[in-house]
């Protein structure tokens, strides 16, 4: 009896510490697309903020 029930108490930690495992894991992919798409808008606004100062040359004082 003591040993069903420890067999069942294992498997049913082990359990819940594979959907921890499985949730961290999306959360780490997740965050890596965030970071890619940051990174790729970052990438987007220097290149248009490049191209606006390269069409239109400041004034000379």
């Amino acid at each position: 009896m003591v040993s069903a029930l420890a067999k069942a108490s294992f498997k049913a930690r082990r359990k819940m510490e594979e959907a921890i495992d499985d949730e961290k894991e999306a959360w780490r992919e997740a965050r890596k697309d965030e970071n890619r798409r940051a990174r790729l808008m970052l990438r987007r606004l220097n290149s248009r903020r490049l191209d606006f100062v390269a069409r239109d040359p400041q004034p000379a004082d």
